[in-house]
């Protein structure tokens, strides 16, 4: 052991204030410095002595402890240097002086291990102030600040970026980088930096690897082979055993092992020292296959197929990978890694191609691609395998081919051979249920399609996409039914089903069938919102056949608002579909066409795109196809037919198209118009249709005006008020009148004004309003209830609330603008500045009925606020884009991902100390909310 003065830090060294003032501000007696190798503790020691009279500096050297007499009397801070831990006199020693330590003095270790000093109990006690390798870490700032005093220029911003990738800010890397850089003069630096070879490789040589005893080797040569991991699978990965053990040793030291979320999900190594142990495994070929074997399937057991299949390919173990694969492909290819798995399969051997397993494979990623054709040779070849599973399997690829192709009657074939096949395996035996459910839904058998996906449902296991997958589709049976307001909750809670199980496959899905019960239940507005989400998502994942789906349903959306987009949307959704061969899907469009055009006084043209949508009628429901002739005998003034058609149309149990069928029938059959149109609407006004009488306005508003109040007028009809009022539900409900002064009105008329208004275009019950409004209360509150709504009728406008005898409607003719359906257009259209400042605060505070909406549009700012803080950071704003992931977390606990880009948005900022906690408060959060542990 040695005292003496400190050094001075070498020239080269960078200025480190935020360091600096950091230890400046430390009031504890004891300061750790612990960190591994080259993270620059002794520099920064080196610094701080320097700034602080008296200090001194003891180089322990690994000598025993002898202790240092008169330094409590002399005063001045005290440096231990090489301080290692598990010897007892020294951690003695070091107490006493700590005890003995004058105020205001500090005693600093530098460590590569944690201190045996009981550090537990001085973190409670706030007696020790720590840095670890985190917060030693170079900013991108301070390394910006080096570059450009090695070369008095600056550099680009591209190669910063790839030197902060490549080093994560690891002082000694970047400092050998700049060493290895040629140009270094010149300020535009290659990034080549290699952990495998030249000066780095020496240093991990001398300064990591050495160290290590033989578990430790063993250990990081096995694990580096992963991208990431979790501690429970390192005794099947390496066979030095105590993988969990293991883990704590070298994170206790600050070593090279990243912990979960400082870059990924599980624990790491840096990226320039695991080029280095994967150098060392490349010396030896057969240890390498080995631990890779082993590696593959421990992750296949752990339901890492994915990861898995890469390891397998790398070793050349094509059985494993093939099986690997077989298990994996169904989730990655729902999760969206469609272009991974074709990856893969590009890899194996030519005498490999033609297995049954790969085949099916490739059959699916043709089917998201929209080549059918190819999809269904595939499954044919695929289906000759003698494994009964897989055979099966291949047969549901086939029906998925032929319900894209509309044939119905083949799909069903294959569904039942793969039933009949009887697979051992429950899910693939699921998802045969599920497709068959699924075509009994189409094609309105409603009770079969129940039972069929109840026993999909059992076959399945919970918290998996599969199943996720027929919850939705149970959710979708009222739309069989005709009625879609029935399905609205079971199918937002199948949104978010699919999300938390990342089944972004069956989320898209989810969103778009939920969009098609908005729009029947006359929320367009609502419905684009809902396309949107569902096309970001087709479009991410490649989803051909659903983006054309999701453009037809977009464009019936701007049918029914009269947006004047609809004729283009028709023409874009025609030509997707087309090039995909998607019959079903022509079907509903070119009859989507032929209304538009009849509401469009173009007669002709109607009866053109009708008889084009007729062209397909093999791919549709009975139900459909029934309305379709309908629709094109109205056009075609082919009474007998029309007759015919209307009879077959009333009798599918579908009340929608039951109502439009009516609707037709009030202007085709003028004898029975009269009583037509009292059926149409008892039936309307049952359901809750009433945005049909102002769609279809000009079929029956003759006659429906003599039997109730009328529909609403036309909507180039003059308005009394043709100025908006304005009505403010984010943050608290606030009513303007056109002019822009606050309107007076009793709270509960507002909170029922927001009811409605949520519910804008649907027609909703009494007793519905009731419940929600005064749920204890029941049927007394009807008088209070209609009170209020003639009291906004008569304060605000007489058509802002129309009365039919089913209920009521909001503000049919548009005289109201609300914040949630701006909010909701600017985010469709990306304006997430104008989104998050439309967001004053969540959605009527307070007030129960109006949870699941809340929670909704809460959701979607979230994604506003994540998707600006994104833009942000791309553009160089970082302290705007961390203020907007704060934002976030603030009000999202739980927000991984935000959390995740905070903590590297304050890393990449050089805010190491804000980083770390910012690690630490999700730590706590997720032990305290989910009993979850952070590592």
């Amino acid at each position: 052991m040695t005292v003496r003065q400190p050094s001075a830090a070498p020239s080269w060294v960078l200025e480190r204030p935020r360091l600096l003032t950091a230890l400046a501000g430390a009031t504890c007696p004891l300061v750790a410095l612990r960190a591994g190798a080259g993270c620059g503790k002794t520099v920064l020691a080196t610094q701080w002595a320097a700034s602080r009279v008296g200090t001194r500096w003891c180089d322990l050297c690994g000598e025993p402890f002898m202790e240092i007499d008169r330094w409590n009397e002399a005063g001045g801070d005290l440096v231990l240097d090489g301080y290692v831990p598990g010897v007892p006199e020294l951690d003695d020693a070091i107490t006493a002086l700590l005890d003995g330590c004058p105020e205001g003095h500090h005693l600093i270790i530098l460590s590569r291990a944690e201190p045996g000093l009981d550090m537990g109990r001085r973190r409670i006690e706030g007696t020790v102030f720590e840095l670890g390798a985190l917060d030693l870490a170079f900013s991108r700032d301070e390394t910006r600040e080096l570059l450009c005093g090695a070369t008095g220029v600056g550099c680009e911003e591209a190669t910063l970026d790839a030197l902060m990738n490549r080093t994560l800010g690891w002082p000694a890397a970047v400092r050998l980088a700049m060493l290895e850089m040629p140009d270094v003069a010149a300020g535009n630096l290659p990034v080549s930096i290699n952990g495998a070879t030249g000066q780095f490789a020496d240093y991990v040589e001398t300064e990591i690897w050495q160290p290590l005893d033989a578990n430790q080797r063993e250990f990081a040569l096995a694990t580096s082979l992963l991208e990431e991991f979790q501690p429970e699978w390192c005794d099947g990965i390496s066979e030095c055993g105590g993988g969990s053990r293991m883990i704590r040793e070298l994170r206790a030291a600050e070593s090279w092992l990243l912990p979960p979320r400082q870059v990924g999900e599980g624990y790491r190594h840096h990226p320039l020292v695991r080029e280095f142990f994967l150098a060392h495994l490349g010396e030896q070929p057969a240890k390498r296959r080995e631990l890779e074997t082993r590696s593959a399937r421990t992750l296949s057991a752990n339901r890492r197929t994915v990861e898995a299949t890469e390891l397998a390919l790398n070793a050349e173990a094509w059985e494993l990978a093939i099986d690997c694969l077989r298990r994996g492909a169904d989730r990655a290819f729902r999760e969206g890694q469609g272009e991974r798995l074709r990856g893969y399969l590009g890899r194996f051997p030519a005498s490999y191609r033609h297995r049954p397993e790969l085949l099916r494979i490739e059959g699916y990623l043709s089917w998201a691609a929209g080549d059918l054709e190819v999809a269904l040779v595939k499954a044919s070849w695929a289906a000759e395998a003698e494994d009964v599973d897989l055979r099966a399997d291949a047969l549901i690829l086939q029906a998925a081919v032929h319900y894209a192709q509309g044939k119905f009657a083949e799909e069903l074939a294959a569904l039942q051979q793969a039933i009949d096949l009887a697979p051992g395996d429950s899910h693939v035996l699921g998802k045969a249920w599920f497709g068959l459910g699924s075509l009994h839904y189409r094609a309105g058998r409603i009770t079969e399609a129940e039972g069929a996906l109840q026993r999909a449902a059992a076959l399945t296991h919970e918290g998996e996409p599969a199943h996720a997958g027929v919850l939705s589709i149970l959710a979708l049976l009222p739309l069989a039914r005709g009625i879609p307001r029935a399905a609205l909750a079971g199918l937002t809670r199948a949104v978010e089903s699919n999300r938390s199980v990342g089944n972004r496959r069956g989320e898209a899905h989810a969103c778009y069938h939920l969009a098609i019960a908005l729009n029947q239940s006359g929320m367009h507005q609502r419905a684009l919102d809902t396309l949107a989400e569902a096309e970001r998502l087709g479009r991410e994942l490649g989803l051909a056949h659903l983006a054309a789906l999701v453009a037809r349903e977009t464009a019936d959306a701007h049918r029914d608002l009269r947006t004047g987009e609809a004729f283009e949307r028709y023409r874009q959704a025609i030509a997707e579909m087309d090039s995909l061969g998607a019959s079903s899907g022509l079907l509903h469009v070119y009859h989507g066409l032929a209304v538009h055009l009849r509401r469009e006084n173009d007669p002709a043209a109607a009866r053109r795109a009708a008889e084009k949508a007729l062209d397909h009628t093999a791919s549709g429901d009975p139900a459909f196809v029934s309305l379709v002739r309908l629709h094109l005998a109205l056009l075609s003034d082919d009474a007998g037919a029309f007759r015919e058609r209307l009879a077959e149309t009333l009798g599918h149990p579908h009340r929608y198209y039951q109502a439009l069928a009516l609707l037709y029938a009030t202007a085709a059959d003028r004898g029975a118009a009269r009583q037509r149109a009292k059926e149409a609407l008892a039936l309307i006004q049952d359901e809750g249709f009433e945005h049909l009488l102002r769609e279809e306005q000009t079929l029956a508003a003759p006659w429906l005006g003599t039997i109730s109040q009328g529909p609403p007028p036309a909507p180039d009809a003059p308005l009394e008020h043709p100025s908006r009022f304005k009505l403010y539900l984010l943050g608290g409900i606030t009513l303007q009148d056109p002019d822009g002064n606050g309107l007076q009105t009793r709270p509960q008329a507002l909170k029922l004004l927001a009811y409605l208004a949520l519910r804008r275009g649907a027609t909703v019950d009494p007793a519905q309003l009731i419940d929600a409004m005064w749920p204890e209360r029941g049927n007394e509150m009807r008088p209070t209830m209609q009170t209020l709504i003639w009291s906004l009728r008569r304060s605000l406008h007489e058509r802002l609330i129309v009365t039919h005898a089913s209920g009521y409607t909001f503000d049919p003719d548009d005289l109201v603008w609300v914040d949630t359906e701006e909010f909701g257009r600017s985010l469709r259209e990306e304006r997430f500045d104008e989104c998050i400042a439309l967001y004053r605060g969540e959605l009527l505070p307070g007030v129960e009925w109006a949870d699941l909406e809340r929670r909704h549009l809460e959701n979607r700012f979230l994604r506003a606020l994540e998707e600006l803080a994104d833009d942000r950071c791309a553009a160089g704003k970082s302290d705007e884009g961390i203020e907007l992931y704060e934002q976030i977390v603030a009000i999202d606990p739980l927000a991984e991902e935000a959390y995740r880009k905070l903590i590297a948005c304050h890393q990449k900022a050089g805010r190491g100390d804000a980083a770390q906690r910012f690690q630490r408060e999700f730590a706590h959060r997720l032990e305290r909310e989910l009993g979850l542990s952070a590592d």
